[in-house]
């Protein structure tokens, strides 16, 4: 197997001499990032910040006990410098320790770039082969590193179990392009590889745009490609950029209630707010429809406490849900009375026949 003789067994290294920054083979970084591993960089050598993450403590803690345990993993660089290969965590806290060596696997040859890339997708294969998006990062990776597109088809698609078409390779690729926040949310949320390249056909300022106020609304993977493909469609018919688009259609507001409203806005409920706002802004039609059923609701509802009439907001179902809460068996005749009134049974047929119009 080709791993097993691309590095040379335990050697000892000058932590000072291993590049671990902007490292074009510091994959390991990126995988913590990408998978949330942490939320931020972790102080070397120290584990009382509460910033960082369980399993990062654990990992300090066990290496001020036993020391490090398993290698790092470096490639050679030339004039007696190291790329990082795998082990930021364990080369921080020996910085950070003022540890003068540090036990180290080498890469060395003429192959090295195919074999440091062969050996991440090994040791990475379960995360790799769960994530589309992570795939697609990790083929990007290995193509900035400087591995062929050739190799990359012949090679390391079929070690992710894809075919070797350099189509697969290009998918990948654009899929790899979307904005990191955007990455990161399919990654975390198992978003399927249809859905990853279908974001990737997007305008890149909408997917920005959205990301930027993910926090604000609640997305899943179907409400968030829900609402790209209506705020894309929007642009593209009316030709609007996406400032004009959250400018003219109200939505910019949507952002800005919690200030203003009497209690805060839940994610949840701004989120519907946006689809709603969306929807009308599609279909018009259906928005003057709304605001005449609601007119003729509050006609059939008026002096009426406790009644609720609402309808499919989409209009695809053509009938009404009529709520009355019942406390005693009065507010039922009372009910029954006053909605059986003819003004009240004229409001009422008029929204039915408007729904089926």
């Amino acid at each position: 197997m080709v791993m097993k003789n691309c590095y040379r067994s335990h050697l000892e290294v000058e932590p000072g001499l291993i590049v671990a920054e902007d490292s074009p083979f510091s994959f390991s970084g990126r995988m913590q990032r990408l998978e949330r591993f942490a939320a931020k960089p972790a102080t070397p050598g120290s584990i009382d910040s509460e910033e960082h993450e369980p399993s990062i403590r654990i990992l300090y803690q066990s290496l001020d006990s036993s020391g490090i345990l398993s290698p790092l993993l470096v490639a050679e660089a030339g004039a007696g410098g190291y790329l990082l290969v795998d082990g930021l965590k364990r080369l921080q806290w020996a910085q950070g320790k003022g540890l003068e060596l540090v036990p180290v696997h080498l890469f060395q040859g003429k192959n090295l770039v195919m074999d440091v890339i062969f050996y991440l997708a090994h040791e990475h294969s379960i995360a790799l082969l769960d994530s589309p998006a992570l795939r697609a990062l990790f083929i990007r990776f290995a193509i900035d590193c400087g591995l062929d597109r050739q190799q990359a088809v012949n090679h390391l698609l079929p070690l992710l179990s894809l075919s070797s078409h350099a189509s697969v390779l290009e998918k990948h690729l654009k899929i790899a392009a979307l904005p990191d926040p955007l990455l990161w949310f399919c990654v975390e949320k198992g978003i399927s590889f249809r859905r990853c390249l279908n974001l990737a056909s997007f305008d890149r300022h909408l997917l920005d745009w959205l990301m930027a106020r993910r926090d604000q609304l609640h997305l899943t993977a179907s409400i968030m490609e829900e609402i790209i493909s209506a705020m894309n469609e929007l642009m593209k018919r009316d030709d609007l950029s996406i400032e004009e688009l959250v400018s003219k259609g109200g939505i910019e507001v949507l952002f800005q209630q919690d200030g203003a409203a009497s209690r805060p806005v839940s994610s949840a409920e701004r989120t519907s707010m946006l689809r709603q706002v969306l929807r009308e802004l599609r279909y018009p039609v259906l928005s003057s429809i709304t605001m005449e059923l609601s007119a003729l609701r509050q006609k059939a509802c008026a002096g009426v406490p406790g009644v609720e009439i609402s309808w499919d907001n989409t209009l695809e179902h053509e009938h009404l849900d009529i709520r009355f809460r019942v406390q005693e068996i009065s507010d039922l005749r009372r009910f029954l009375d006053q909605l059986g009134q003819q003004d009240r049974i004229s409001a009422v047929s008029a929204m039915l026949e408007r729904l089926k119009a």
